[in-house]
């Protein structure tokens, strides 16, 4: 019973309007019969000097008396504890401002402006349960209780001056003079609050291709300002998204990434280009893309290249080539049946690997058109040979299927990075 009751004189005062409400007219009957029973102790209690017996029966009605009100305060608890948030409920303060953290017996714990006085309890109204809103006032202790502050005194007085034979009943009176205490505790004072002077991002400009993601930080001045928190937005909202600084690319054009912290922001332009492919054609066993040193070396040889969908350019092609003495090759992009060369390139190779880029610009291919990479080199140089398991999938080019080496079946597979990019 003491320990609820101790609970009960603060969970009471969170008790919604509702509830308050809907224990106004007991309360106020309750408050009547206190107040008649309180009169018609005093009066008895002037005559317990006199008679022992009287002055017992006195004893029994104040312990029943004070024991009433500890009832009343436990279903004022059981009332507050319906509605008044559980421990630790974080609740957020006019929608700004970060949050406080409410225990559902503190009312102290509430936020300004609600500033209770002496003789004053905070009352919650309401507690939006979609936003976690706090809606608080404070009301007068007297209209709780239906007593003065005089009238508790009194009684307080009178209760205090009885004899009781059970120790459990002083503990009630012990609690119910805490119950009665409005004295307000020393307010906290206000937190330093430290503002937040500037945001500034990583990049101010970035350009990405479709699909591709890049990461953005910001940081805040002075670092010990309060608002530690950054929220980011994005327009227009089809070019990019943003997720916690992490931008990525949905579609060509350009957009306006913003990081904002206490009304403060800082913002970043995003140029969005058209997608790039680098595509690996294929793979040994062992996860390397096959180098070509093939036995014998050959001074020409082709290889197919199809694409499987249309609006791709192709932009360059990477390999690694044995060469057999030190010279020159020649390399040569055409379509099947076609000698019109769309690509003419001259690389110097050595004798041994050389690993060759060759920038083919921007040429546009054809969806399903064959096309033939044709390498030539007087001093000799080795072909690929991939394993048709070794074959990469991809949903851009098809590499595996093609016209034939020279004459015979055989049709040699370009192993390497075949890089794309939509148009």
């Amino acid at each position: 019973m003491n320990k609820k009751v101790i609970s009960a004189m603060l969970a009471a005062s969170m008790a919604v309007s509702l509830a308050a409400c809907g224990s106004a007219a007991s309360s106020t009957a309750a408050s009547s019969a206190a107040s008649s029973e309180a009169a018609s102790s005093v009066a008895a209690s002037s005559e317990a000097a006199s008679e022992a017996a009287s002055s017992a029966q006195q004893t029994a009605a104040s312990a029943t008396l004070a024991a009433g009100y500890a009832e009343q305060a436990e279903a004022a608890a059981d009332r507050a504890a319906a509605y008044a948030p559980s421990e630790g409920a974080v609740l957020s303060v006019n929608g700004k401002g970060g949050t406080v953290r409410l225990n559902a017996l503190d009312v102290w714990a509430l936020p300004r402006p609600v500033s209770p006085k002496v003789g004053q309890l905070v009352r919650v109204v309401k507690v939006d349960a979609s936003t976690g809103a706090l809606t608080a006032d404070t009301i007068s202790t007297d209209s709780l209780s239906g007593l003065g502050s005089e009238e508790k005194a009194l009684l307080l007085k009178l209760l205090g001056s009885a004899s009781y034979t059970d120790s459990s009943a002083r503990d009630d009176l012990e609690a119910l003079k805490k119950l009665w205490d409005t004295t307000p505790p020393t307010p906290l004072p206000d937190p330093d609050i430290i503002p937040v002077e500037k945001v500034t991002l990583s990049q101010h400009t970035l350009e990405l291709s479709r699909g591709s993601t890049a990461d953005l930080s910001a940081s805040i001045a002075p670092p010990d300002a309060t608002d530690q928190t950054v929220l980011w937005s994005v327009s227009p909202t089809d070019i990019v998204s943003v997720d916690a600084g992490r931008v990525t690319a949905l579609k060509k054009g350009s957009a306006v990434v913003t990081a904002t912290s206490d009304s403060k922001s800082d913002s970043c332009t995003v140029t969005v280009t058209p997608a790039v492919y680098r595509i690996e054609t294929a793979h040994t066993d062992s996860g390397d893309i096959p180098a070509w040193d093939t036995y014998p070396a050959k001074y020409e040889f082709f290889m197919p290249l199809t694409a499987k969908k249309a609006g791709l350019l192709l932009r360059s092609l990477e390999f690694r080539v044995k060469g057999y003495v030190p010279g020159t090759m020649r390399t040569v992009l055409r379509k099947y049946g076609s000698t019109t060369a769309l690509a003419d390139k001259f690389t110097d190779i050595v004798r041994g690997y050389n690993d060759v880029v060759l920038d083919m610009g921007s040429i546009a291919l054809e969806k399903g058109v064959e096309y033939q990479l044709y390498f030539a080199a007087s001093n000799n140089f080795y072909p690929p040979s991939v394993e048709p398991s070794w074959v990469a999938a991809n949903d851009c080019i098809d590499i595996a299927h093609g016209s034939a080496y020279y004459g015979d079946d055989t049709t040699l597979i370009f192993s390497g990075t075949v890089v794309l990019q939509e148009t």
